[in-house]
């Protein structure tokens, strides 16, 4: 890395500062640092505390850089880069109140950056990053030592994770670091308490960096990171040292097999911190190869017949343009991340990406005390949720990154159920929890209708409550790190044999008349004001039991679809046991002009006729009936007449027929009036050529078109 920032001349005045200047090249960080630090008081004191300050930042001992960037900073050709380094170094100090300048001057000096803005909030309000302390109890490890230990994972009966406590194979020191190199250990134990730990393996030990590691769900196949083995000069990285590289291997009858290199792995770029899925098939992992928002950023691939796919970057709703890294995956596809790029309490934030219709959703904090000003990073759970574990450099440990562990106090949903109009409470009912179609528990209502249910948190759930004499009634809703608000169900009483009519709805395509799957319906009682979510099967078809002394209102809703509803008055009942009624939904494309048939206009005219106002009833009523809906008024001439007065003609039809919707109860800023002139004729007679009156008169017409729904 060359700063570029002050003479060569100024270099040549020291040999010391030359032989710094030569181990910081060489990447031999931790023995520079003693030299730059005599330096940084001297002649060349203002490169050497940069050169001093950067030291610091690379062996992550960003805390005690700032009063070396401080030295620097005020320079006016300082790189944007280092104000922002300076800015997280006195935020990870607790010196929030003077970060935010420098955050500013960064936002100022690279407007294109987001992480300027977004770590300035992280120094002005942060009031949401702060947890209440009342969901997870944390506590350090007792296998921690003097050394680094870092990215633990959850391995039969304890953990694998990595460490520089050092072996005896593992003799030599990191120049990068000073600290022996990174090596794999397990120890038995759970929560806080672990027995005496041992390397993982000496087959996965090299003489190098080993670590961190990923197990599949049966715990056979292990992913690792280690320093790149084959030798070269091609196999170098691009800043002149060994990368690392992801490494598998197999257990194979009690042995784990010969590691061997990921073919994706070019020895040009780190590829690290891997993160297997249970079924052994998508592995996350962190790189700073090319196509990269950032530093280091989260890519995946796929393990196909072929071998692994090409890895795909996650994009912005997980990268940014600064460095993520130590990916995990959790058994329901949520991913787990660090970041140092997006809002939060400072050095790496632990992130979380739940999996939503088969992308990642924008990442969530996941707030202290997981989180502090510091370094936080590895997290892994079980499969509940309830135990977890993560590294972290915060005050308090016994050496640098030290690991904690995350249990779980107890998270509970309280409920109550109530008979519908009465509001009596309904007990003895029988009340079940679900979780992705599964049963998770069951419990009974006590005398005053109410219960409880424990639930893990950021899970989709569903309470389904059952009663003799009662409909059954459920409820869905979302977890998160806090109890939730206590449910209210209400049940309705069964309807009496001789009232209850049993209601077929079947919902088909109005063109096609096949019929639409998935439909969403809601059926709504006029008098008793009670109504009831349905969904057709794959037939298109929903049955229910309505009250036939009641009215009812159906509403009819499904994607691409124009929302439709309808009535079924209680005559209608009168003497039947079973009703059925088909439901005709029209398919809709945004964009796609449609002509109204009977919107003609003579030559020159605007006025509407009666026709005309017939047919925008009908879509005044579509866009009552679905609020979402924004459309386009398109009015066309003939070509007779000069192109500017056409223009005008054209708008004014428009807007006249926008009007008259507006005047039937459509929402204006729900119109949009557009005048096209002669600039979009339907056939051949453009100016100049001859042709029939009739033919004009096609030309001059109204059109409508969905630009947003």
């Amino acid at each position: 890395m060359f700063i570029g920032l002050f003479s060569q001349d100024l270099v040549a005045q020291s040999s010391k500062m030359r032989k710094a200047e030569s181990l910081f090249q060489a990447m031999a960080f931790h023995e520079a640092i003693p030299l730059f630090k005599e330096l940084s008081d001297g002649p060349v004191a203002l490169e050497a505390s940069l050169r001093l300050a950067e030291c610091y930042r690379l062996t992550n001992q960003l805390g005690k850089a700032e009063p070396f960037y401080a030295k620097a900073v005020d320079q006016q050709n300082i790189r944007p880069e280092f104000v922002l380094y300076y800015a997280q170094s006195l935020q990870v100090n607790g010196k929030c109140a003077e970060a935010v300048n420098w955050y500013r001057r960064y936002t100022y000096m690279q407007p294109n950056d987001p992480r300027g803005s977004e770590l300035l909030s992280s120094c002005t309000d942060i009031s949401d990053l702060i947890g209440t302390g009342s969901e997870y109890e944390l506590l350090p490890l007792s296998i921690n030592s003097r050394a680094n230990e870092m990215s633990p994972f959850i391995y039969r009966n304890g953990i694998v994770f990595a460490s520089t406590r050092g072996t005896e194979k593992k003799s030599k020191k990191d120049q990068w670091t000073g600290q022996p190199y990174f090596n794999l250990y397990f120890a038995e134990g759970s929560k806080d308490r672990f027995g005496k730990s041992r390397p993982f393996s000496t087959k996965l030990s090299s003489d190098r960096n080993d670590g961190p590691a990923s197990f599949n769900g049966t715990g056979s196949i292990v992913f690792y990171s280690r320093n790149n083995t084959s030798s070269g000069r091609k196999q170098r990285a691009k800043h002149g040292g060994k990368a690392m590289q992801i490494y598998q291997s197999v257990m194979l009858e009690g042995e784990w097999s010969k590691p061997q290199k990921l073919s994706f792995c070019d020895p040009r770029y780190e590829y690290t911190h891997p993160a297997v899925s249970a079924d052994g098939n998508t592995l996350f992992f962190a790189s700073d190869k090319p196509g990269g928002l950032g530093g280091m950023d989260i890519w995946k691939t796929e393990r196909s017949a072929a071998g692994w796919t090409e890895p795909e970057n996650l994009g912005s709703g997980i990268n940014t343009q600064g460095n993520e890294a130590f990916p995990f995956v959790h058994d329901d596809g949520t991913l787990y991340f660090s970041s140092d790029g997006r809002r939060g309490l400072g050095g790496l934030d632990i992130y979380r990406s739940p999996l939503r219709s088969g992308r990642y959703s924008q990442a969530e904090n996941m707030r202290s005390p997981i989180n502090s000003p510091q370094d936080d990073f590895g997290l892994v759970f079980d499969t509940e949720r309830d135990q977890g574990y993560f590294s972290s450099n915060r005050p308090g440990g016994k050496g640098g990154d030290d690991l904690y562990s995350l249990s779980r106090f107890p998270l509970y949903v309280e409920g109550i159920l109530l008979e519908k109009g009465s509001m009596a409470p309904v007990s003895e009912a029988r009340v079940i929890l679900n979780r992705s179609g599964q049963t998770i528990q069951q419990v009974r209502s006590d005398s005053e209708g109410r219960f409880t249910l424990r639930i893990t948190p950021y899970e989709s759930y569903s309470v389904t409550a059952f009663r003799e004499g009662y409909n059954a009634v459920e409820k869905s809703f979302e977890s998160s790190n806090v109890n939730p608000d206590k449910l209210v169900l209400p049940l309705e009483k069964l309807i009496e044999a001789d009232r209850a009519l049993s209601l077929e709805l079947k919902v088909i395509e109005k063109q096609s008349k096949m019929p639409i799957s998935g439909a969403q319906l809601y059926l709504l009682g006029e008098s008793s004001n009670t109504g009831r979510p349905l969904e057709t099967d794959m037939n298109g078809v929903v049955n229910a039991i309505i009250d036939k002394t009641d009215s009812y209102l159906i509403s009819a809703d499904k994607m691409n679809y124009f929302n439709l509803s309808e009535r079924i008055g209680a005559e209608a009942m009168i003497g039947k046991q079973r009703l059925t009624r088909v439901l005709e939904l029209e398919s809709y494309q945004v964009d796609k002009g449609l002509r109204f048939r009977d919107i003609r206009y003579e030559h020159a005219q605007v006025e509407l006729n009666m026709d005309a106002k017939l047919e925008l009833d009908k879509l005044a009523r579509l866009m009552i009936t679905n609020p979402g809906m924004v459309v386009e008024i398109g009015s066309h001439t003939d070509s007779n007449g000069k192109n500017t007065t056409n223009d005008k003609l054209s708008k004014a039809r428009a807007e006249e027929v926008v009007n008259y919707l507006v005047g039937q109860g459509v929402n204006r800023e729900r119109l949009q009036a557009v005048g096209y002139g002669e600039s979009r004729l339907l056939n051949h007679c453009a100016d100049g050529v001859i042709c029939p009156e009739e033919l004009h008169r096609e030309n001059r017409r109204t059109e409508w078109k969905i630009i947003r729904y």
